[in-house]
């Protein structure tokens, strides 16, 4: 989320600075396309390998590539996920330590 926000927070300044010109011929669109997908390369590169190599493989095979804030809810569901199971496996070990304690 830190790192999310520090990126938007980027992005934003640099739109400030940097305006595509509007003009008929759909290159402002292209560009804003691409400006983008750039910003959801730049995000997911930012992302630990070990914690998030699997949903960014799952990412970057969708075609087209969802939105910046659709690869966020994503990348949250994924972290949530992960946290949910830790616990899990942290209260297995607490029964079974329990139970190995009142068994002897």
């Amino acid at each position: 989320m830190e790192f999310f926000s520090k990126l938007i927070c980027l992005w934003t300044e640099l739109d400030s600075y940097v305006r595509i010109p509007k003009c008929k011929c759909n290159a402002a669109k292209k560009i804003a396309k691409m400006n983008e997908e750039e910003k959801v390369h730049q995000f997911l590169i930012g992302l630990d390998d070990e914690n998030y190599s699997t949903v960014r493989s799952q990412i970057l095979a969708h075609d087209p590539l969802p939105s910046i804030d659709k690869i966020f809810n994503m990348v949250q569901q994924a972290k949530n996920h992960r946290k949910v199971m830790m616990n899990r496996d942290t209260k297995q070990d607490s029964m079974a330590a329990f139970v190995v304690t009142h068994i002897n």
